[in-house]
């Protein structure tokens, strides 16, 4: 039988050339009629994610593998997110909606789909329906009985992750950070500060934060750190702890800081010290150590024997804000040019080889300790070294490295150097074009324009940058270059730097965001559709823009005014500003901003509302009636209600409250069971609540909780119709609210188990709709704690939730505390997660995957 087909093809190949076709086309013919003839159907063999499995983070396809090649024409899958089309389709609500994607079948029959998303944690079903064999069969169709899951950072569901990588504990002065360049965590960073022997070890590739290795000592004054290429102790890095002549080695095979070769005798490192070393890791094994603290000493740390020996001096005292240069370029290539900062205005020129001391340039001014210089290698100053004279100051000094005579005035910088501020200029293999100053003492930074010469605004720095700020120059694995900054000012916060966009990776919250206060609204129109704002509050005028697509923030249009701890929004539903978002900057003022979906942007519109709102105070809330035109504002601070009609722009006076001032900016909206009334439940203060009417459209009075409420209060409708309010104040016992009898009753389950310091400033509710805790709530304790609590509505049971975070739980940077804020995604990349903003003055923000 082979013999007999072997011998068709041949005759079909000596016909070819009389017109038949060619050899190629008449033997896919004889292959589709044998095919035909057999009935091969073609069918699903395999999917990569299997059925029922969670599939890695880092899967980025679907890959499915058929028993026999097919018609790869026949396989489509749609390109816009959507009604299922097509003949594969992956879907997450049972093919009512698709993914969109990219066909690849090159490698038929394993075919690879790889979607525009990949949302992580959804359940994800596969259906090919329509495909075809070569001879025109139709495949058989498949459907995942079950589907699967993409992991997230934290595992597979029910858990907390965080891509911000704060410190272990506050920074302090004499803060420093590198990054470990070999052994088990090759490619991760330790970071260290002062008055302990604490280290973070930050994995930026998996965002997540550890307790490192501990020091040999707490680091001191003028602490610093550099790496050793080769000799003794190579592949290692020095620490240079400060206030005195020792040191501490990183070990990288064992992980651990042991005790290093002590600086010459009576050789005690201040401020000011830093060592003079390159970073690419191709020095001559002459490291030379400043010692700063107003004095001119050098030591060299020799690598063949592993030791500090003496050498010869500065030319001059170098002091508080010491710093040194490699030049990159020109005659003086492979020099240090060594600023002396403090009261001096010298330089010196350090040589590695041949090991040589001489004096340089005057500085003409003196330069402070948060000074800093950089080269310029290209553009209009090419040739030149700025230098910030820092202390207060916008000025800069400018050098020529080619003469090493003093050019005199450099550039001025966007706004003055003080405490905290950092000169991000690569290194000495990769010089940035355009370096970045940070300030310090805030979120303002200056960006050298290489091709003007001058300075201009920089981004916004994540964090604030304060005493002990500290930074390294790193490059991904994809050849990425970016800074890791430790932002100093007693806070956890970290930042990353990424110079080849000018931006602040938005793995961190931007700038005072949030703040106490803070508040956030969904985006449902305009260029930003599908995204969230935080409006910081707490005195400041940012806000901040969630991505859940890219799964970042970045920083938002700002207000016109500033927003108070009291401040609070209300998306429009009627009038001519339907669909924009009415923010009431609290503060008892009468101030109010509307954002435009359409525009991104914040204003007041003249002539709406009329005569105006009265003024807002703490506790202050706002709901709308019914499905009406009405919003109801509870003013706060005992000042009564206002109503304001969105069709007419008016306010008017509302309804008088049956209890005292409120609080706390609480109200819960609660639908009556088998009515189509609803009850709107708003906190007053100790253990008053009122209940609104929203049929009468009035207060029907005052109930009590028994127990007092306060910081932290939370509540959610339960299935039965009735409410749960966790009383926050660190009570343990929720209550009941029935709507119907416009009552309160202590619930039965308690949140002593899950929560034992009660939960209290910070805390947020996470009402689950997707997921194994499908139903139940996540009740988050705040107050500092990494507590959360889970309650099953159906069992009636409330026992512990997950950790806010599992990596570093310890660390200050992920306390839940005042100025916590918390929202739903509502698609993207997470789409059923809620994000959780850890608190004020913290760039911190966690996800909690259901």
């Amino acid at each position: 039988m082979r013999f007999e087909i072997r011998r068709k093809i041949a005759l079909l190949a000596l016909v070819s050339t009389a017109g038949c076709g060619s050899l190629i086309d008449e033997t896919a013919r004889v292959e589709k009629a044998y095919e035909l003839k057999a009935g091969l159907v073609p069918q699903v063999s395999s999917t990569d994610p299997a059925d029922n499995t969670f599939a890695p983070l880092s899967q980025s396809y679907v890959d499915v593998v058929f028993s026999n090649p097919i018609d790869a024409a026949s396989f489509s899958a749609q390109s816009t997110f959507g009604a299922c089309s097509g003949s594969f389709q992956l879907s997450y609500d049972g093919f009512n909606n698709c993914l969109a994607g990219t066909v690849d079948v090159s490698a038929n029959p394993r075919i690879r789909f790889t979607p525009t998303v990949f949302p992580k944690g959804l359940g994800l079903q596969i259906r090919v329906a329509g495909v075809l064999s070569p001879a025109g069969n139709t495949v058989t169709t498949y459907t995942s009985p079950v589907g699967f899951r993409v992991a997230a950072p934290c595992g597979n569901q029910n858990c907390f992750f965080s891509y911000s990588t704060p410190l272990m504990t506050n920074a302090a002065a004499n803060s420093g950070v590198f990054m470990i360049r070999s052994g088990t965590h090759q490619g991760k960073f330790i970071a260290y500060t002062g008055s302990t022997t604490t280290t973070t070890l930050i994995d930026l590739t998996a965002g997540t934060s550890e307790t490192g290795p501990a020091l040999c000592a707490n680091p001191g004054a003028g602490a610093h750190n550099f790496y050793i290429s080769s000799g003794t102790f190579g592949q290692q890095q020095m620490v240079v702890l400060g206030a005195g002549n020792t040191t501490c080695r990183y070990d990288p095979v064992a992980h651990t800081f042991v005790a290093g070769p002590t600086l010459p005798a009576l050789f005690n490192v201040g401020v000011g010290a830093h060592a003079l070393q390159p970073r690419t890791g191709t020095e001559t094994g002459n490291t030379f150590v400043i010692r700063g603290a107003g004095t001119n000493e050098i030591a060299r740390y020799d690598a063949p024997t592993g030791a500090f020996v003496a050498a010869a001096n500065a030319t001059g005292n170098v002091g508080a804000g010491g710093h040194a240069v490699r030049i990159s370029a020109g005659s003086n290539a492979g020099r240090f040019i060594v600023v002396h900062a403090g009261l001096g205005n010298g330089t010196t020129v350090a040589t590695e080889d041949p090991l040589g001391i001489s004096p340089g340039p005057s500085a003409l001014s003196s330069i402070s300790v948060d000074g800093g210089s950089f080269e310029v290698t290209t553009g209009l100053r090419a040739g030149e070294l700025i230098t910030m004279v820092g202390n207060g100051s916008a000025a800069s000094r400018s050098f020529n490295t080619a003469t090493l005579a003093t050019a005199g005035g450099g550039p001025a910088l966007a706004s003055n150097i003080v405490a905290g501020g950092l000169v991000l200029r690569g290194d000495d293999a990769r010089p940035l074009r355009n370096p970045l100053v940070v300030h310090g003492g805030g979120h303002v930074t200056s960006r050298y324009d290489a091709d003007s010469g001058n300075f201009v605004a920089g981004p916004f720095a994540t964090g604030f940058f304060g005493v002990g700020s500290a930074s390294t120059f790193a490059q991904n694995a994809a050849g990425t270059d970016f800074f890791l900054l430790i932002n100093g000012s007693l806070g956890s916060n970290t930042s990353v730097y990424l110079p080849g966009s000018n931006r602040f990776h938005g793995s961190r919250l931007p700038r005072s965001v949030p703040n106490n206060g803070a508040h956030t609204f969904y985006v449902s129109s305009g260029i930003n559709r599908g995204k969230t704002i935080v409006v910081a509050a707490g005195g400041t005028v940012d806000t901040a823009v969630f991505d859940p697509l890219e799964f970042q923030f970045s920083y938002g249009p700002q207000l016109t005014t500033v927003a108070y701890g009291s401040s609070l929004n209300i998306t429009l539903t009627h009038g001519v500003h339907a669909g924009k978002t009415l923010i009431l900057m609290g503060g008892n003022t009468t101030t109010f901003n509307l954002y435009d979906p359409d525009t991104h942007t914040f204003s007041v519109p003249g002539g709406w509302p009329s005569p105006g709102f009265s003024a807002t105070g703490v506790g202050a809330s706002a709901f709308r009636v019914g499905n009406s035109e009405f919003i109801v504002i509870i003013n706060g601070n005992g000042t009564g209600t206002q109503v304001l009609n969105q069709l007419t722009g008016t306010v008017s006076a509302g309804p008088a409250m049956p209890c005292g001032s409120t609080s706390e900016r609480f109200n819960l909206r609660v639908p009556v069971p088998s009515t189509n009334d609803i009850r709107q439940l708003i906190y007053c203060t100790g253990n008053q609540f009122a209940v609104y009417n929203h049929a009468t459209q009035d207060f029907s009075g005052a109930i009590s909780s028994v127990d007092g409420a306060g910081p932290g209060i939370q509540g959610f409708v339960l299935p039965s119709g009735s409410a749960m309010v966790v009383l926050g104040n660190s009570a343990p016992t929720p209550y009941i609210f029935d709507p119907v009898a416009n009552t309160f009753a202590a619930a039965t389950v308690s949140l002593a188990g899950c929560a034992p310091g009660g939960v209290n400033v910070g805390s947020q509710l996470f009402a689950l709709t997707s997921g194994v805790n499908t139903g139940r709530f996540v009740i988050v304790a705040g107050n500092g704690s990494s507590n959360s609590c889970l309650y099953d509505p159906a069992a009636n049971t409330m026992v512990a939730g997950p950790a806010i975070s599992l990596t570093a739980p310890t660390s200050p940077g992920f306390q839940i505390t005042q100025g916590s804020v918390a929202f739903r995604t509502q698609g993207g990349l997470y789409p059923t997660a809620f994000i959780l903003a850890a608190g004020s003055s913290k760039n911190v923000w966690n996800a909690y995957v259901p």
